[in-house]
């Protein structure tokens, strides 16, 4: 069963040098400047699935195991596989594996339905060590984008959610309504679609298929 946890944005200016981080955290934290847009109303006290918040330090994960994953087709995520979770037929579905740079793919799936579109990133760290702390730089910039404008005034229950009962630990963050989850040394950040449940079946069914 999937639990929650939330995390209060910090009073701090994302400030950070930018190129002393990483190509991963990079992309992160331009995303999340860049779907300012994207915001959605909670209910102070409740995550938003409507179960209660609970506030506090992160819940323990686990470091996970090395993989390596053939990227070359996203893992053997397929058009089939996309087109359950989005509730189309698979034979409407296009699907595309892109290399963005070393490390990170985006996987994609195009339905030409309106709101049917699958988009999501794959990033396979060096090491287990070397995921968990881009995970962790990821919330730290979460939390400093959820301490400005306009999402402080929005975010009653602060920049993001811990999500346990996914991979080894996992990030949802209204702040561009998306969901990034990682298993070993591997991370999932799903954009497309914006619903959360379908994002977490999403991140499931790939994980699935690291061996």
């Amino acid at each position: 069963m999937l639990s929650y946890s939330t995390m209060n944005g910090r009073k701090s200016a994302p400030c950070l040098p930018l190129l002393r981080l990483t190509p991963i955290v990079c992309i992160c934290f331009f995303m999340v400047f860049s779907f300012g847009a994207c915001k959605r109303s909670q209910t102070a006290g409740t995550t938003n699935t409507g179960r209660p918040a609970e506030v506090g330090s992160p819940q323990p994960h686990k470091a996970g195991k090395l993989y390596r994953p053939d990227m070359a087709d996203c893992n053997g995520f397929t058009a089939i596989d996309a087109a359950g979770i989005l509730g189309v037929p698979a034979s409407n579905v296009t699907a595309k594996t892109k290399e963005l740079y070393a490390g990170n793919w985006q996987c994609s799936f195009e339905s030409g339905d309106l709101g049917k579109d699958m988009s999501f990133n794959v990033s396979v760290a060096k090491s287990v060590e070397e995921a968990v702390k881009d995970m962790a730089q990821y919330r730290s910039h979460l939390e400093a984008a959820g301490s400005v404008s306009p999402f402080k005034e929005s975010l009653p229950n602060g920049a993001y959610t811990n999500v346990s009962g996914l991979g080894d630990e996992g990030v949802w963050t209204d702040i561009n309504l998306s969901l990034a989850v990682r298993q070993g040394n591997v991370r999932v950040h799903v954009t497309m679609p914006k619903d959360e449940p379908m994002q977490m079946k999403v991140a499931g069914k790939f994980l699935t298929k690291l061996k």
